[in-house]
């Protein structure tokens, strides 16, 4: 619920251009922070109720339509961000449906999601075609490919 109203606020009017961009990062570091932590500290275990709600079906909604509009408008820097947030949330999705002891909530939030629903396959197979090397950095291309 927490991340729904950071959203709206977000969304408001009085939001700044780069406070979606600044929330992808940000978002996009905790994720990384509590995927890796574990792996690098014996012991600990992913807090899955942390995570949960960063990456729940509205906030993948809000992704896919962030990289709808920063390639519209050619944002290169936010949608690299966009994309990399991505990445790390389907990341964390994949392990979650992986792990024995939360395989019911990993695959429960992939239906969600994805059930019936290629646009999101489709917008990264676009971004896949449109990439400019020009204009991109490789490790962008390295996110989308690996979604």
């Amino acid at each position: 619920k927490d991340i729904l109203a950071s959203l709206d606020a977000i969304d408001s009017k009085l939001a700044m251009g780069s406070d979606h961009s600044n929330f992808l990062w940000l978002t996009k570091f905790f994720l990384s922070f509590s995927y890796l932590s574990p792996l690098y500290n014996k012991g600990t275990k992913m807090d899955v109720a942390l995570v949960s709600c960063s990456i729940d079906k509205p906030m993948f909604q809000y992704v896919f339509k962030r990289c709808d509009h920063y390639e519209t408008t050619k944002n290169f820097q936010a949608l690299e961000k966009a994309v990399g947030t991505l990445k790390e949330m389907m990341q964390i999705l994949h392990w979650l449906a992986q792990d024995e002891d939360h395989k019911h909530i990993g695959v429960r939030l992939q239906m969600k999601v994805f059930f019936n629903k290629t646009e999101s396959l489709d917008k990264i197979v676009d971004l896949v075609k449109q990439y400019d090397a020009s204009k991109q950095v490789r490790g962008y291309l390295t996110d989308l490919v690996s979604l």
